[in-house]
């Protein structure tokens, strides 16, 4: 299982199991999802690196932007760029593992397969109205389960391209702007 509070990575095509967690989330919060995802490997940007301690450590970090005793996501780029053979995942296994926002309780671990997530989300492309050929931006954080729905798999489902706004904190004018500009 990967917790993934980087966005860029792309571990479906690997079989890997996949745990966005928002990069909000403290050491307490994010001990207890490595803990309770059963997590494997991690990978952040270097400025949340710092929030793992060593008794919570996965097995393998990964520091975008590289991290004292961390993997640096840069040398992927090394990484041979041939087709990877297909990992054997069945419809029933898992894909995403997403926490509830644990507004009223604890946050509950909530496990969706190869076929809930991307199939069901063909109503979410309905839903929005993403057509082939758009460009969609949606401004939900990686650790909600709102921005695979609208960030990937309902854009995928209809052959739109996402558009991604990279941003440190939300200001409408600049959202607006570069809305106008880009064209989405």
């Amino acid at each position: 299982i990967v917790a993934v509070l980087e966005p860029r990575s792309n571990t479906m095509k690997l079989g890997a199991v996949i745990m966005p967690t928002t990069t909000a989330l403290g050491t307490a919060d994010l001990e207890d999802r490595l803990r309770r995802g059963t997590v494997r490997h991690v990978i952040a940007r270097t400025e949340d690196a710092e929030k793992f301690t060593e008794d919570d450590l996965a097995p393998v970090l990964i520091a975008v932007g590289g991290a004292p005793g961390w993997l640096d996501y840069a040398e992927t780029a090394e990484a041979p760029d041939g087709p990877l053979p297909h990992p054997r995942t069945k419809a029933d296994d898992r894909l995403l593992l997403y926490f509830t926002s644990g507004t009223t309780s604890r946050p509950k671990l909530v496990e969706h397969t190869q076929t809930s997530y991307p199939v069901g989300h063909v109503t979410t492309m309905r839903w929005i109205g993403v057509r082939p050929g758009d460009v969609h931006l949606n401004i939900s954080s990686p650790g909600w389960a709102k921005h695979a729905w609208s960030c990937f798999f309902a854009p995928w489902n209809a052959g739109a391209c996402v558009f991604i706004y990279n941003y440190a904190r939300f200001n409408a004018e600049a959202v607006l702007s570069t809305i106008a500009r880009c064209g989405v």
